[in-house]
Protein backbone atom coordinates (compact mmCIF):
# COMPACT_ATOMS: atom_id res chain seq x y z
CA UNK A 1 0.00 0.00 0.00
CA UNK A 2 1.31 3.36 -1.07
CA UNK A 3 1.64 6.53 1.41
CA UNK A 4 -1.66 8.01 0.21
CA UNK A 5 -4.10 4.92 -0.33
CA UNK A 6 -7.73 4.22 1.55
CA UNK A 7 -9.01 0.94 2.20
CA UNK A 8 -11.62 0.92 -0.08
CA UNK A 9 -15.21 0.33 1.24
CA UNK A 10 -16.88 -3.51 -0.12
CA UNK A 11 -18.99 -3.48 -3.01
CA UNK A 12 -22.40 -3.21 -2.42
CA UNK A 13 -25.95 -3.56 -5.02
CA UNK A 14 -27.27 -0.17 -5.76
CA UNK A 15 -31.12 1.04 -6.82
CA UNK A 16 -31.22 4.01 -9.51
CA UNK A 17 -34.87 5.43 -10.47
CA UNK A 18 -36.30 2.36 -8.25
CA UNK A 19 -34.30 -0.33 -10.48
CA UNK A 20 -31.37 -2.21 -9.42
CA UNK A 21 -28.31 -1.39 -11.04
CA UNK A 22 -26.76 -4.18 -13.17
CA UNK A 23 -23.56 -3.86 -15.47
CA UNK A 24 -24.57 -3.71 -18.54
CA UNK A 25 -21.38 -5.24 -19.92
CA UNK A 26 -20.65 -8.61 -17.19
CA UNK A 27 -24.45 -8.32 -15.47
CA UNK A 28 -23.28 -8.15 -12.07
CA UNK A 29 -25.24 -6.00 -9.80
CA UNK A 30 -22.39 -5.13 -6.96
CA UNK A 31 -20.61 -1.71 -7.44
CA UNK A 32 -17.82 0.99 -6.04
CA UNK A 33 -19.27 4.39 -6.06
CA UNK A 34 -17.48 7.42 -6.77
CA UNK A 35 -18.18 11.12 -7.19
CA UNK A 36 -16.37 13.22 -9.77
CA UNK A 37 -16.67 16.83 -10.61
CA UNK A 38 -17.67 17.70 -14.87
CA UNK A 39 -15.04 20.23 -15.96
CA UNK A 40 -15.43 21.93 -18.89
CA UNK A 41 -12.96 24.10 -21.30
CA UNK A 42 -14.81 27.44 -20.53
CA UNK A 43 -15.00 27.51 -16.99
CA UNK A 44 -10.91 25.85 -16.79
CA UNK A 45 -9.82 28.87 -18.88
CA UNK A 46 -11.38 31.19 -16.48
CA UNK A 47 -9.73 29.44 -13.55
CA UNK A 48 -13.77 28.45 -12.10
CA UNK A 49 -13.07 24.85 -11.98
CA UNK A 50 -14.93 24.40 -8.68
CA UNK A 51 -17.96 25.64 -10.28
CA UNK A 52 -18.71 22.55 -12.61
CA UNK A 53 -21.32 20.24 -11.96
CA UNK A 54 -20.77 16.69 -10.29
CA UNK A 55 -21.63 12.97 -11.09
CA UNK A 56 -22.06 10.17 -9.75
CA UNK A 57 -20.26 6.92 -11.00
CA UNK A 58 -20.46 3.29 -10.26
CA UNK A 59 -17.94 0.64 -10.91
CA UNK A 60 -18.57 -2.57 -11.28
CA UNK A 61 -16.93 -4.87 -8.87
CA UNK A 62 -16.37 -7.37 -11.49
CA UNK A 63 -15.31 -5.68 -14.65
CA UNK A 64 -14.38 -2.51 -13.94
CA UNK A 65 -16.83 -0.64 -16.55
CA UNK A 66 -18.12 2.98 -15.41
CA UNK A 67 -21.84 3.80 -15.30
CA UNK A 68 -22.22 7.20 -14.82
CA UNK A 69 -25.43 9.38 -13.36
CA UNK A 70 -26.16 12.90 -12.72
CA UNK A 71 -27.98 12.36 -9.27
CA UNK A 72 -29.73 14.73 -7.08
CA UNK A 73 -30.79 17.18 -10.33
Amino acid sequence: MGLFSQDEPAPQAFEIAGRRLTCDHCQQDTFFEGEAQLNTQGMTLLGLDWANRSATYFRCATCGKLHWFLLGE
